[in-house]
């Protein structure tokens, strides 16, 4: 009778374990609608799966289905012991902008979470959460309009090309295969589609037929400046057929197609598509020379990756490179962009206001990904921005009009005034890596950043009000002397300007050391500016210490009191330097020893830094201003340091001077004069072309009268003992220049940020 009477119950247990089976298959395969409907069947069947659970709520996060996300997550945040659900809960309920809820979880996470790394980018996103909860994240001036063209059905990824607008959809008219839809969103696949634009009108969307569309995705799409080129994401097709990996998915890939006539025809297959990967949202660097795009292929720091391929000199691709976990999460970085040198992205793991936010930085250098912040950002999904020509208006994707349908909005954007700075250790001089810098506006709390690898930080602000920064590290202390907080206004400044500001912390070892230290900084012994990339080599009786300078120039050693030591400095294109010297302890913790390193100039100078302090008299040398023999058209290698140069004179408004062209000592005197003069005329017109006052710039050739070594005519030299002479030069003759009333040059130059 007790045999009878367990089959039912093995026959359930069976029957169950075949469903979850059936429901994790359909899960890892992304088929999440099928999933939610078998999860929802094993949980009715067991109350306490928590597995099914967790997977349930993540099925209805993956779909933006938020409202039934935040109740199975509730439910998988108590009932599963792995700390990730907790991160995941906080997530979704941040997108449901419930913050101070989200906060909590984010508490409970980082109590539960070992990982360092991990509970370090919670604090952050902690931090930011608890920022939007009391409204102290301010909007940016973006203006985000909706647009007459969008569906009810997935419209996304815009791209500009000329008159037309490109964008991804599974309206009604893409192409569809009888019987098949997307098993992610059980709905028709998206194609290309596009509208022509006049001004803010725009014709009704048409599937893109000039390109190869297929019956499964096609789009985003990215086209050169040429309009002969162009890449689009579509599924791994060939021959009509779907392609599969070995868990049976069809993944993503990225095809190059070429104009013929009017249509775009496919070319051969791109080297680093892979079955067994996803490759997609493709985007060209300003340049043409680097691609970038969005990857889960293995080795990655997370889930979408973004990477860059160099172009080859045939006009292929090199290897893939990743990123880097400056920009790559443990979660998904998609939908690359530029607007000229900057670099913009999404990422759903970055600190932000829910789902996917549009981050900016620098494609290379060392500073953090700046969120894009209100309203460009919102607590849903927004990503694939792309920029007009005037780099301030555009187009972007967001789903928070439609928790599960995306839209293609417009918009608009003001630059605002900011706040840059860096934040130092007081008696070392290095930079201070993720402290937090609080910005407070009348005593109540206005934003947060937290520094970079540099020790910098940068603020935007649309007010103009009086401010104070208070910095905080928990290996830091403020005290008298390095208070490490700064009042400051904008009152007074204009749409654009950069306010410059330092902060400094003091050790909270400090005060109980008690060995002699050596410490200083490394300058420019010309232009003022720290120099990076010093080797210093510190030998003395017992030990010797070598390093490199960072950013900021500064060094310091600790060594035995009353220790004499030899000081070497050297660095490529400077003179070496050398001192002896006894380091005795001080009051003021460190021997500082500042050392002016003057360029070696028999040698090519380094790049023109922006640092340089300009000073009556002095001469800039922008070496690396090219030109080719003969030649007085700027060369595209010339544009590095007459960029930096450009970036000085706006910093440095009261700043004219004279532009003068040097040549080599090939050729007739009259002929070098002519050609030089036509050279320092070149560079005139580009900085008046890019804003600098006429009446601020005299330029002038000199030939060949004023050679920089013993190349003179008879007298045998090497091409690079030549190209020594053919330079240009900047001799400050004023600092405090009043710009004409006829000039359309603003008073104030600064730096402005994207």
């Amino acid at each position: 009778m007790n045999k009878l009477f367990a089959l039912p119950f093995l026959f359930f247990a069976l029957s169950a374990t075949a469903q979850m089976k059936k429901a994790d298959e359909a899960f890892e395969h992304h088929h999440y609608d099928e999933a939610i409907e078998l999860y929802e069947q094993a949980i009715r069947k067991d109350l306490d799966n928590d597995r099914a659970i967790t997977n349930l709520a993540l099925c209805f996060w993956k779909t933006n289905r938020f409202a039934e996300a935040e109740y199975w997550f509730t439910r998988a945040a108590l009932m599963n012991e792995d700390p990730i659900v907790k991160l995941w809960y906080s997530q979704v309920l941040i997108a449901n902008e419930k913050y101070n809820d989200a906060a909590s979880w984010l508490e409970k996470y980082i109590a539960a979470e070992t990982n360092v790394e991990k509970t370090n980018h919670a604090s952050q996103l902690l931090a930011w959460t608890k920022g939007i909860a009391s409204g102290a994240l301010s909007k940016k001036k973006y203006k985000v309009s909706p647009l007459n063209f969008n569906s009810e059905d997935l419209d996304f990824a815009p791209f500009i090309a000329g008159n037309k607008l490109y964008f991804s959809s599974n309206r009604k008219g893409a192409m569809k295969k009888s019987g098949e839809n997307d098993p992610w969103t059980n709905d028709r696949f998206t194609d290309l589609f596009v509208v022509e634009m006049n001004g803010q009108s725009f014709s009704e969307p048409i599937p893109a037929q000039e390109f190869p569309l297929t019956v499964y995705h096609d789009g985003p799409v990215f086209i050169n400046a040429a309009g002969t080129e162009a890449y689009m994401t579509t599924t791994d097709v060939a021959s009509g057929k779907r392609g599969f990996d070995d868990q049976n998915n069809t993944r993503l890939k990225l095809v190059r197609l070429t104009r013929e006539g009017g249509e775009w025809k496919k070319t051969k297959a791109l080297s680093f598509n892979n079955n067994n990967y996803n490759i997609a949202h493709a985007a060209l660097s300003p340049d043409e020379q680097t691609l970038v795009f969005s990857s889960d292929m293995p080795g990655g720091e997370g889930q979408m990756d973004l990477y860059r391929c160099r172009k080859n000199s045939d006009g292929t691709w090199g290897k893939p490179e990743n990123l880097g976990k400056r920009i790559n999460t443990p979660g998904n970085e998609v939908f690359p962009s530029f607007n000229g040198e900057v670099f913009f992205f999404s990422s759903d793991y970055m600190p932000g206001f829910g789902g996917l936010d549009v981050f900016h930085c620098a494609l290379d250098g060392d500073g953090i990904p700046e969120n894009a912040g209100l309203p460009l950002n919102s607590p849903k999904d927004d990503f694939g921005v792309c920029f007009n020509a005037d780099g301030r208006t555009g187009f972007f994707t967001s789903n928070r009009n439609n928790n599960q349908k995306d839209d293609v909005l417009y918009f608009t954007q003001e630059t605002g005034f900011h706040i840059a700075g860096t934040l130092i250790d007081c008696f070392t001089h290095l930079p201070i890596v993720n402290a937090r810098i609080d910005l407070l506006g009348d005593d109540n709390f206005v934003a947060t950043a937290f520094t970079d690898s540099l020790g910098g930080y940068t603020y935007t602000t649309f007010t103009q009000a009086n401010f104070k920064l208070v910095a905080k590290h928990d290996l830091y202390t403020a005290d008298d002397g390095c208070s490490g907080n700064l009042e400051l206004t904008t009152m007074g400044m204009l749409d654009g300007q950069t306010l410059q500001t330092a902060l400094a912390l003091s050790p909270l070892e400090a005060a109980q050391l008690e060995q002699a230290f050596l410490c200083g900084r490394i300058w420019h012994g010309v232009y003022g500016n720290p120099l990076s990339e010093v080797q210093v080599c510190v030998q003395g009786a017992d030990q010797e210490f070598e390093f490199t300078t960072s950013g900021l120039g500064s060094f310091f050693i600790p060594l035995t009191n009353g220790e004499d030591v030899e000081v070497t400095v050297s660095r490529t294109a400077f003179e070496e330097y050398k001192t002896n010297l006894q380091v005795v302890k001080s009051e003021d913790q460190c021997y500082a020893l500042e050392i002016a390193m003057q360029p070696d100039k028999k040698v090519m100078p380094p790049m023109l830094s922006p640092e340089i302090r300009v000073q009556p008299g002095m001469v800039i040398e922008l070496y690396h201003v090219y030109f080719d023999r003969d030649k007085s058209e700027l060369r595209n290698d010339a544009m590095p340091d007459l960029l930096t140069f450009l970036d000085v004179l706006r910093k440095n408004p009261g700043v004219s001077g004279v532009i003068s062209a040097h040549t080599d000592s090939r050729a007739s005197d009259k002929y070098n004069y002519a050609l030089s003069q036509r050279r320092a005329d070149a560079v005139r017109q580009y900085l008046i072309e890019n804003g600098i006052a006429a009446d601020r710039l005299t330029a002038r050739g000199f030939g060949e009268a004023k050679l920089l070594n013993e190349c003179i005519d008879g007298y045998s030299c090497t091409e690079e003992q030549h190209q020594r002479n053919r330079r240009v030069e900047f001799e400050v003759r004023d600092t405090n220049h009043k710009v004409s009333a006829k000039s359309e040059e603003p008073e104030v130059f600064t730096d402005v940020e994207e």
